[in-house]
């Protein structure tokens, strides 16, 4: 379990279908392996309090770290929105989550390319860099490049879970351009 713990740290993932069932029954098992050789080889109870100490304080480091980090995008992205987004705004979303989040308000949809954008009269799209670049998003790679280029940030927030998440204000005529060059769809034949 170490191992594999080790392997979903360093190139895998903590989401919680892949990582907490490790993580979680590690620790259990660990405690238990901890008392075992304390009682079988009393020589070792004070490097393995040592060792449990240590790991006892990297846990409560690494979890004040991670609570005290702002992590919170949408929610931010949300505060912005209500006050300065306009209430004619058009906005696309490029992933599942931003879907959800902005599923009540009609500003919003999932429209991830230049032609989706242009279709439904959007001047703004809403994006994640962290998401992106894992292919987690509805747009294509190419489309966040193509905007980090011709489009204007007029909203961004950092985190660690979703990285840079960017509204973004794309004028009328350079979207028109770009869904006359398909800027975001998918190349012919599927991705």
């Amino acid at each position: 379990m170490g191992l594999f713990g080790a392997y979903i740290a360093l190139f895998g993932t903590f989401e919680e279908q892949y990582g907490y069932g490790i993580m979680l029954a590690s620790v259990m098992a660990l405690a238990v392996c901890a008392a075992e050789l304390i009682e079988r080889r009393p020589a070792l109870t004070r490097p393995v309090l040592v060792a449990g100490s240590i790991f006892l304080a990297l846990t409560v480091t690494l979890g004040v770290l991670a609570e005290s980090t702002r992590d919170d995008g949408y929610l931010q992205f949300r505060d912005w929105a209500a006050a300065n987004l306009p209430a004619n705004a058009r906005v696309g979303v490029t992933n599942s989550t931003a879907q959800w989040a902005f599923e009540y308000d009609r500003r919003f949809g999932v429209w991830p390319t230049a032609e989706a954008l242009e279709e439904h009269g959007a001047s703004y799209i809403l994006t994640q860099s962290l998401p992106a670049s894992q292919g987690y998003d509805f747009e294509p790679p190419e489309m966040y490049d193509w905007l980090s280029r011709h489009a204007t940030p007029v909203f961004h927030a950092k985190g660690p879970t979703n990285g840079d998440t960017t509204l973004w204000f794309v004028d009328q005529a350079t979207l028109r351009q770009a869904a006359q060059l398909n800027v975001g769809a998918a190349p012919a034949g599927g991705r």
